[in-house]
This record gives C-alpha cells, structure tokens and sequence, in this order.
C-alpha cells in the first residue's frame, strides 16, 4: 500500500534507511508512550486505565504495514528491561505478546477491508470490535501469565489484573489510535477562496471551542466535587462540547477533544480529585467509572464523525452526479423532454426549451411531438 512520504522520511532517500527510521520511530515512540503512562503521579493503579502502547502499535501496523514489528519488539524489551527492571526472558515474553497482538488486529481489520481514512461507519465498528475488544484478549492473557510465572504477582489476583490489563489496552486502542491515524492522513485539498475566508472564523471557532472544553474538564475532573454537588453525574458536563468539536471541526476535532478530556480526567483522577473519586466506594470502583466514560467519549465521538463523513461524502457524490447528469442532458443531440402528469412539456433539451422557442420552432416541435406522441 503507497504511503504518503513525510518530511522525516525524505531524510533517508533509501528504501532499507527508511525501514530502519521508521522502526526506530515506532519504538522510540512506544517507549516514550509507556513511560508517560507509569509516570502519571498519585494513585498508581490509574495510570493502567489507559494504555497508549497498544494504540501506538496498532496504528504503526495499519500505516506502515506488517513489516514494521520489530519496532515494537524493541520499544517493549527495551522499556521492560531497562525502566521496569525485568528478566530478559520475561522482556522477550513481553515483546511477543504486543507484536502478537498489534499483528491480530492488523490482519483481521485488513481481512474486514478497513481503510485508515475512518470516514465509514464500518470502520469505526471494526476498529472498536476488532482492535479494542477482540485482539486486546492476547497480551493482557500472555503478560498475566507471564507475570504469574516469574512470581510478579499472585495466582490468586490474576483475573483481576487480567482485567486491569485488558481494559488499559482497549482504552490505548479507543484513543491513540484513531488519534495517529487522522493526525497522519493528509488533509483534503479544497477549493482555495473558499478556505481563506474560512480561516479566520475556523480558528476564532477552533480557540473557543478548545479553551471552553479544557476549562470545563479541568472545573468537573479536578475539583473535590464535596456537598450536594457530588450526587450529580457532572462528569458529562464536557459531552456537549466533545459532540460541537466533533460536528464543527471534523475527525480531528473528535480525536483531539476526546483526548483532552481523557487526559485530564486521568489527571485528576490520578490526584484523588473528581467525580469518580468521590462516588466510588474503592479504587477500582473509580478506575472502573473512569474507563466506562471515556470509552462513551471516544467511540460517541468516533461514530459521531464516521456518520457526518459519510454523509458528507453522499451529498458530494449526489451533487457531482447531478453535474454530469445536467451536461449530459444538455449537450445532448436528441431531444430530451419532461411532461406533467396532464401532458404538458416543463423541460425541453438545449435550444428547444419550451420557455424560448419561436413560432417556427413551436411549429416544428409541435409536428415531432405528434409523430413521437400521436
């Protein structure tokens, strides 16, 4: 599949230093994604509910292709062995599990036809069935199990960190990669007078709609939420403002707002602050609320923009149709005409409409009439 070259890969003018970049990218990256995710301060179990490698290794596989595993290979041993200090035998077990899993997801989506664009409603159910739900059972099942082996965790905890594990990889899905995918994709060049007078407006719009979602969010996911208040379910108090970025700005809105959202209700949450704090009897009952809304967020939103994709894309189709409908029927030799349920002519094709017609033409149109309709 052709790719579209970037400005990092026009560094490397070689197919083989190409292939070495972008392996080297991926796993740069994924480190870089596992490290943010244990770093998160406060509560250390939150920083599980999200699992961005797992997105960053589906969305590599999907844009560069199969061939670029070993760049996640190398960002899990290398993050394993050196940040969380493990075996080399329990990095390798590591390594196989997400190339395992990103490789799954990769092939099952490429079997379902699905295309990176995300501008069908098939493929965002497929991204969400398939790579969020069904190919996340791998490593969360191999790395358990791992872990249970080397005597990292007990027997006894491990449907529960099966569980933790599992719903931190679907999440990392839902999120990072429908957010690499649209980021990569190429903007769709349109008409050019058209985009300068939109301009202006777009980013007025874009910098209201972004500074009203980050103050709403940091108010919900941030404050004590103590008193009366704490009984109402103000945590979808962004909601609105994530549905107005998604139906104003496109996929990038929805991805880039879902993920504002999410990132500082972890944020919070991680502080001991917010609404799922405070309603929620223990730790996993907040983590287990933080995970059910963001996964609302992310796949509303992503449904959300797949439908006005779609339909954009019929309106266009209809319209484009329509033109060539019209200059096919108006360069047309014949006569082409359009009578009402009483008989009488509405259209008639090119000079003979029955608007601008002469007597001598009325005259001729009436006697080809009568031989056509007698």
């Amino acid at each position: 599949m052709h790719q579209p070259k970037n400005l990092f890969l026009r560094f490397f003018p070689s197919k083989n230093w190409q292939y070495l970049a972008k392996v080297t990218a991926i796993a740069v990256i994924y480190a870089f994604g596992a490290k943010v995710a244990v770093s998160i301060p406060g509560v250390n179990k939150l920083a599980t509910c999200v699992w961005p490698p797992a997105g960053i290794a589906q969305a590599a596989l999907l844009l560069f292709g199969w061939r670029v595993w070993p760049g996640i290979a190398l960002g899990v041993f290398f993050f394993d062995t050196i940040n969380l200090n493990i075996s080399l035998f329990s990095g390798l077990m590591s390594a196989v599990g997400a190339c395992l899993q990103g490789l799954c997801a990769f092939t099952l989506l490429k079997y379902f036809k699905f295309r990176t664009s995300l501008d069908r409603l098939i493929d965002v159910v497929n991204l969400v069935v398939v790579g969020a739900i069904i190919s996340t059972q791998i490593n969360c099942t191999i790395g358990t199990f791992r872990l249970c082996v080397t005597g990292l965790v007990e027997w006894s905890e491990y449907w529960s960190t099966r569980w933790n594990w599992y719903t931190g990889d679907t999440l990392g899905v839902l999120i990072f990669t429908p957010l690499l995918l649209i980021l990569y994709k190429k903007q769709t060049v349109q008409n050019p007078q058209k985009t300068e007078t939109k301009t202006l407006g777009h980013k007025i719009w874009a910098g209201v709609c972004l500074l009203s979602l980050i103050t709403v969010s940091w108010l919900v996911f941030t404050s004590e939420n103590k008193g009366n208040l704490s009984g109402y379910p103000l945590e979808y108090l962004p909601f609105p403002l994530v549905i107005w970025a998604t139906i104003q700005f496109g996929q990038r809105g929805a991805v880039l707002a879902s993920l504002i959202v999410s990132s500082i209700a972890i944020w919070g949450g991680s502080q001991g602050l917010g609404p799922f704090i405070h309603k929620a009897e223990n730790i996993n009952q907040a983590i287990l609320f933080l995970q059910a809304f963001m996964s609302v967020i992310v796949i509303t939103s992503l449904l959300l923009t797949a439908t006005v994709a779609e339909r954009a894309s019929a309106e266009d189709s209809l319209r484009q149709s329509e033109i060539k409908y019209r200059e096919l029927v108006e360069n047309a030799n014949s006569i082409i005409l359009k009578l009402d349920t009483e008989g009488n002519i509405t259209f008639l094709t090119n000079s003979h409409r029955i608007s601008s017609v002469t007597r001598k033409q009325k005259y001729w149109e009436k006697t080809q009439l009568a031989q056509l309709f007698p």
